[in-house]
């Protein structure tokens, strides 16, 4: 909602997450938002449906909830980049640390899944350049995305295992 107003267009995909996709519907679509749905495998589709019409954002998975289907990451960002349109890549399913060489302006992460690693806490996390998270923080607050400090400490207390696991190297041989 705060990346788009009314009389912008989004291009998703089937394989999204459900809802997501009654997000962008149903919401989004209230407010004037309109979309194309396709498969995330279309890439002729993305490219025809970027041709034709302004795409404000592009919204997809990869691998997507719940059919695990994997996107060419290098192809969509390389099209919705020609296009000028922003890319948000729900990395739920991915992990925190999978897809950064890739050109997203926008990656969403799940704290609840990979990051908490109890079962005992929800949240997420938006990654984005500076500009654009000053552009989402005052939505964030209004929406309620900021995370109390007991959560916090929760997601801090699950992710140590992850840092350390990506900070680490192997042993040489």
């Amino acid at each position: 909602m705060s990346l788009t107003k009314q009389g912008d267009h989004v291009l998703c995909f089937v394989e999204t997450y459900g809802p997501t996709r009654a997000l962008i519907r149903r919401t989004l679509g209230k407010y004037g938002v309109t979309h194309t749905m396709l498969s995330v495998a279309d890439l002729a589709g993305i490219e025809r449906e970027l041709k034709v019409r302004p795409v404000r954002l592009l919204i997809f998975e990869s691998p997507s909830n719940p059919i695990n289907r994997v996107a060419d990451l290098a192809a969509i960002t390389q099209l919705a980049r020609t296009h000028g349109a922003l890319t948000l890549l729900d990395n739920t399913c991915a992990g925190l640390h999978q897809h950064g060489e890739f050109a997203i302006d926008i990656f969403l992460h799940s704290l609840t899944k990979f990051a908490g690693g109890h079962s005992d806490v929800m949240g997420g996390a938006v990654i984005a350049s500076q500009e654009l998270i000053g552009k989402l923080r005052p939505d964030f607050k209004v929406f309620g995305a900021v995370m109390d400090p007991h959560a916090a400490f929760l997601i801090q207390r699950g992710s140590r295992p992850i840092s350390c696991a990506i900070v680490r190297k192997r042993p040489g041989p």
